[in-house]
């Protein structure tokens, strides 16, 4: 039977733990204004309730395909996928790498993961997948590299999924920090939840974050999207300027570079009292925001060359982000 091991890394900026299942990170902690360094990522109170309680995807990667599928069809997958998720397919389905156990390798500044998987019973194309995963400090930089190979074409969209809170001690809700999104599209949402096409933000909507702005400024409850969803559950088109999460009051601040397409906005809406997370605290709505860096939702469905998101034995996926932290004062 395997068990639950976790990793660390810790290069005196900043430290790193992460488990073998599911590659979930488990804390990532950063030095505020002052210098006290606290974890910023959400955490279960038990390393075992990562296994029981694998529903939030805390902090894991997932794949084969991130996020959402409309209803479990793609128009280059010969069979439909798996319904896991409402209506949908998510993040893989039951086969996902999320609740797989890897194999870890550790060096002096970095954790590699590697995994060998079958999909067919979500609907994706018989044979085993090749994962590598490697987790990289680089003074206050943490690399995300993330490498899948596939048996034969096949969707592929792989992201971690981060929860972050920059004030882990303030025990405060997502709301007081402020975001930038270098993006000027984002997808619709159903009003069965998935994203459905890609429309233009219009300045100072609840969704135009592309100056650095606290997050409460923008949102509005009534919005009927973001009704749906009970919050931001949004795929934003990424620009090479990235994303920028700020606290003011702690001065941490993480700017977030890469060579994904989108990035998903996620304020978990769905936490609840069920989970336990950091410091014995129970879940609850909007007390972290997950920046999900990845290939757009369902993107097969809306984009005009739908085939960018397959890839095979000679075309494999593969996708780097950066999470760089630093400290600044208030304006």
């Amino acid at each position: 039977m395997e068990t639950i091991q976790e990793y660390t890394l810790d290069n005196g900026i900043l430290r790193l733990t992460a488990i073998n299942y599911g590659a979930c990170i488990t804390g990532i902690y950063v030095p505020d204004r002052k210098g006290k360094r606290e974890n910023v990522v959400a955490r279960f109170a038990q390393l075992s309730d990562y296994v029981t309680q694998s529903g939030p995807y805390l902090n894991a990667v997932v794949g084969p395909y991130a996020g959402r599928i409309a209803y479990g069809h793609s128009p280059l997958s010969p069979h439909s996928l798996s319904i896991n998720c409402g209506k949908h397919h998510l993040h893989g389905g039951i086969s996902g790498i999320s609740m797989r156990y890897f194999q870890v390798k550790q060096y002096p500044n970095r954790l590699c993961f590697s995994l060998c998987a079958e999909h067919e019973q979500d609907g994706y194309p018989s044979g085993t997948y090749h994962y590598e995963i490697e987790y990289r400090l680089d003074q206050d930089a943490l690399i995300i590299t993330l490498h899948a190979t596939p048996p034969a074409p096949s969707l592929l969209s792989m992201t971690n999924h981060l929860y972050f809170n920059l004030a882990p001690s303030d025990k405060s809700d997502i709301w007081d920090h402020a975001l930038r999104l270098d993006a000027t599209h984002r997808g619709r949402i159903h009003a069965d939840g998935h994203p459905c096409e890609i429309v233009a933000i219009q300045k100072q909507d609840p969704y135009d974050f592309k100056t650095l702005c606290k997050i409460s400024e923008r949102y509005n409850k009534e919005n009927e999207e973001l009704a749906i969803t009970n919050g931001y559950d949004t795929p934003f088109l990424l620009g090479k300027d990235g994303v920028t999460l700020y606290h003011a009051q702690s001065g941490r601040c993480m700017d977030i570079t890469g060579d994904a397409q989108s990035v998903v906005v996620y304020t978990a809406n769905a936490f609840d009292e069920t989970l336990c997370l950091n410091e014995g605290q129970c879940g609850q709505p909007h007390r972290f925001i997950a920046l999900e860096l990845q290939r757009f939702p369902n993107e097969s469905n809306l984009m005009d060359h739908p085939q960018a998101c397959l890839f095979d034995e000679t075309h494999p996926f593969h996708q780097v982000t950066t999470y760089r932290f630093h400290t600044q004062d208030p304006e």
